[in-house]
């Protein structure tokens, strides 16, 4: 990191000796810009956390520039997931593992975690392991991405660890468990078997959501604090830079709301902005069922909360993925008055609608209620406000549909929730053709962390290929034949300047262009030229937040 870099979002302080000079400087590089005007260079100026130069043209360097070599590394513009629950996976329980979402052999998700055991070293002689002390997978994998087939209890406790292990894949999926987590898990009288598996179930039913929420409520401050830190730090690791956040946090009264999920959740995210420890750029929505007719928890955010308030790291952005109480995932009756109450405050909503468009159902009710609240305000409103609809998951391609989100103006963000189900819980492709042809904004998003894989690259090639965990081509839903498969240039596109959208920030970040703010990654293998199969192990090895440096893999650790 340069000592001397300056930033727009408060990092550093301008050296009056520095005039006039890069604070970084990027050479000799493969930069995909994404601004089709100048679209591919071979260096990048920064100069107090934005981009100062692009291309060659007027870059001089002076004696506070430091300057990298690219080494003729392929960089894009720093990653942007519209839709994840990051904060509610900052505070999960022990020390997650989350490299395992791209780990696709056996072998190589042993080596990770004995790798992370080896870095935690054993716990003390006699100690008797708490939460804090596992180590974890929870979320964003699946066995069947292992072709050398699925992790057994015999291959966690061939890891030379005194600490307990638990992975739990796929949000209800069964878990897996070595001797001694085996042990713990007992002594909280929960199931599990003698071979190590805790089965599966329905939230709150299935004994692996059980040991799921006794380890939560074991857990410390202090651990969701450091779960936090490395979520950050592995977000940094993949080259995602900013994340539009939809927590998921307990509804109800305004101070329930604010805590949330499993207590104060989001204290440890606004501690380390605090502390200039955040190195991922987070922008909150606020989750909530409101399911007052007077909607007095929705109210009390407007009055209460600031919207837009926080700085280039954290910042309020909006509300979603839920506003309201739905029973059955339909419209009730306080729905159009909280619209009302959202948009004349000036905010954002980003409303979840996973349901199928044929006959009157929850996303053609969601459409009817935008549609009357904006038919009595200018004709641009929604788009003004940056509203969005979130998942379409069994959107099947309606055209008329299509027309009325089209003429909103609002936007789309799509999630690869599809790439970890299994054939008993189908979903088709999501419908990113149909919407990036019809013209509408289109968000990149994960979904991450229990039900998706939070790396960009996993979600990239499912958008890319089709396939899901496990390789298997999956079909789009609907009447026609249309390949929903976007082209590696259109998935990077909805996941930088696309996703800058949701946020209200395409004009300060998603792609690499002068004035705007200087994110970007540098990766380990050209996304452009790579093998499908490829695309999902691509990391950073150089990842620049606001001008900072904030992750270094070889070959640029010892620089």
């Amino acid at each position: 990191m340069a000592a001397d870099a300056g930033s727009g979002d408060g990092h550093g302080a301008e050296n009056n000796s520095c005039e006039g000079s890069w604070d970084l400087l990027l050479t000799n590089g493969e930069i995909y810009t994404g601004d089709p005007a100048n679209l591919n260079v071979s260096s990048v100026a920064i100069r107090n956390g934005r981009f100062a130069a692009v291309g060659n043209s007027g870059v001089k360097t002076g004696p506070c520039t430091e300057v990298i070599d690219l080494m003729k590394k392929r960089v894009v513009p720093g990653l942007i997931d519209s839709h994840a629950h990051w904060v509610r996976d900052g505070v999960k329980p022990g020390h997650d593992v989350r490299e395992i979402e791209t780990a696709f052999t056996k072998a190589d998700a042993i080596k990770i975690l004995a790798k992370k055991a080896a870095d935690l070293g054993d716990l003390p002689t006699g100690q008797v392991p708490t939460s804090d002390d596992f180590i974890t997978a929870l979320g964003g994998w699946d066995m069947r991405q292992f072709v050398d087939g699925p992790i057994t209890k015999a291959d966690l406790d061939s890891i030379p660890t005194n600490r307990p292990i638990y992975l739990h894949p796929f949000l209800f999926f069964s878990g897996i468990t070595n001797e001694i987590g085996k042990t713990w898990i007992e002594g909280k009288d929960l199931g599990v078997n003698g071979d190590g598996v805790v089965p599966g179930g329905p939230p709150g039913l299935g004994n692996s959501t059980l040991v799921f929420e006794a380890m939560r409520n074991e857990q410390t401050y202090e651990d969701r604090l450091r779960g936090t830190r490395e979520l950050s730090e592995h977000s940094a690791s993949v080259g995602l830079t900013t994340v539009n956040d939809h927590a998921g946090v307990t509804a109800g009264p305004l101070t329930k709301s604010f805590v949330g999920f499993p207590d104060r959740s989001y204290d440890p995210i606004v501690e380390l902005a605090r502390s200039d420890q955040l190195v991922t750029r987070i922008r909150a929505n606020f989750y909530m069922r409101d399911a007052d007719e007077d909607l007095a928890n929705l109210n009390a955010h407007i009055n209460v909360a600031w919207r837009d308030f926080g700085d280039g790291m954290l910042r309020v952005n909006g509300f979603g993925e839920e506003v309201v109480s739905r029973p059955g995932n339909f419209v009730p009756a306080n729905y159009v008055a909280a619209l009302e109450k959202i948009l004349d405050a000036g905010w954002s909503l980003h409303q979840n609608v996973p349901g199928i468009s044929k006959n009157k159902n929850e996303l053609t009710d969601v459409l009817e209620a935008w549609e009357k609240v904006a038919s009595t305000r200018n004709a641009n409103v929604l788009a003004q406000s940056h509203w969005s609809l979130e998942h379409l998951y069994m959107f099947d391609g309606d055209q008329a549909i299509l027309d009325r989100i089209s003429n909103l103006g609002v936007g789309v963000a799509l999630q690869s929730v599809a790439y970890l189900l299994t054939p008993a819980q189908p979903q088709p492709l999501p419908r990113y053709r149909d919407f990036v042809d019809a013209g509408i904004t289109v968000g990149g998003g994960s979904n991450a962390q229990g039900v998706a894989p939070l790396s960009p690259w996993v979600n990239m090639y499912f958008m890319t290929t089709g396939k899901n965990v496990a390789g298997t081509q999956i079909d789009p839903l609907g009447d026609t034949d249309v390949d929903q498969r976007l082209t590696r240039e259109e998935a990077l596109h909805i996941y930088t300047l696309g996703s800058a959208w949701f946020s209200r920030e395409e004009n300060d970040l998603g792609s690499i262009e002068i004035g705007k703010k200087a994110d970007l990654t540098v990766l380990d293998r050209d996304y452009f030229k790579v093998s499908d199969d490829d695309i999902r192990k691509i990391r950073s090895i150089l990842t620049i937040v606001d001008g900072r440096v904030v992750h270094k893999a070889d070959p640029f650790k010892g620089h």
